[in-house]
């Protein structure tokens, strides 16, 4: 199962003003590179409308081979994005972190793929899977927690990559290359745009996995809040208890809803980083609902925080911490519901 925890945990946190990110690895293509980018729906399909030419995929093999940082997993490296190529990927126009370079001499370049023919063979079948399916976990990542990878948290982010793996079925991918080459060095340059793109353009096909379909609304980091207040509050009504604290009009439920069901109808959008995935951010009108919403979720957020630490929710709901800060401001209310909650779980 995808570790909800780990990601509440990462979600939860205020950022730091200082982090470490990894600087990006440009991809690398031979400068006379003129193929046109595969429609979204297609990628990884094995139907394959834009062939690439043996010789370029053998050009794309060794020039990226001599990017790899780590010369001992060079082979490895060279053949994931030799894979993504192939898969189609490669959208030239929308992609700045892809560089033109002298091809090699094309005798040269077959040479180089050849001397590590055996090894490309036995690695192939996880490098294809891992091409197709890391992009799209790497989106997922960076929407929930707002970067797909961190050097200075690389045990954390190495477990989110792990546990989305695991819950996609695709455990072989796993250390097919060390953490930072493989979620990103090999892949970062392929970027959100392209990703958001070939999500939505891929949520009905039985290729994606059903964990990804389920994940393509995840509200952005920095809303989570509002997505755990909305959980207690069903929590809440399934027990018939939610009236109580709505009909003060203290608590404004009906718009917490309403916000969440629009983040999660257009999370892009929402992120805080919306340009990466090339599209317009929420109106003036949009985020001054948005805001109204985070008030009402902050000002709820003892009585929510109350009824998790209950245990009253079912299990994905107490691994939630997105408002243990925020309920931390009000402990007196926070320990009168406590006692209020006490009664449903005792005997």
């Amino acid at each position: 199962m995808f570790n909800k925890a780990l990601l509440q945990y990462k979600v939860a946190r205020a950022a730091p003003p200082l982090f470490i990110v990894a600087k990006p690895n440009p991809m690398t293509l031979p400068k006379e590179w003129a193929y046109p980018t595969k429609p979204a729906v297609d990628v990884g399909s094995v139907h394959d409308r834009t062939t690439i030419s043996i010789r370029d995929l053998l050009q794309v093999y060794a020039l990226n081979k001599s990017r790899c940082p780590d010369p001992a997993n060079a082979v490895s490296f060279a053949l994931l994005r030799m894979e993504a190529v192939k898969a189609g990927w490669v959208d030239v126009a929308n992609q700045p972190e892809i560089a033109r370079a002298d091809p090699w001499d094309d005798d040269t370049a077959r040479r180089s793929f050849l001397t590590d023919y055996r090894r490309i063979m036995d690695e192939c079948p996880r490098a294809a899977r891992a091409a197709y399916c890391l992009p799209l976990i790497s989106e997922f990542i960076f929407r929930a927690t707002g970067h797909p990878w961190r050097a200075d948290e690389e045990r954390l982010y190495d477990d989110l990559y792990r546990s989305t793996l695991i819950a996609c079925h695709l455990p072989g991918v796993i250390g097919y290359l060390p953490p930072w080459l493989l979620y990103h060095e090999a892949l970062h340059w392929i970027g959100p745009a392209r990703q958001m793109e070939v999500l939505k353009a891929q949520l009905d096909l039985p290729s994606l996995p059903y964990e990804l379909k389920y994940r393509a609304c995840q509200a952005p980091a920095g809303t989570a809040l509002l997505d755990t207040s909305v959980q207690v509050i069903d929590a809440l009504e399934s027990l018939n208890l939610a009236e109580e604290f709505g009909r003060s009009g203290a608590y404004d439920f009906e718009l917490l809803k309403t916000v969440l069901e629009a983040v999660k109808k257009d999370p892009f959008k929402y992120h805080q980083s919306y340009h990466r995935y090339g599209v317009d951010p929420p109106t003036t009108a949009e985020l001054s609902t948005l805001e109204k919403a985070k008030e009402v979720a902050i000002k709820f957020a003892p009585v929510a925080q109350a009824f998790i630490e209950s245990g009253l929710g079912d299990a994905s709901l107490s691994n939630q911490t997105a408002l243990e800060r925020h309920a931390d401001l009000n402990p007196k209310m926070k320990k009168r519901c406590k006692t209020l909650f006490r009664k449903y779980t005792l005997p």
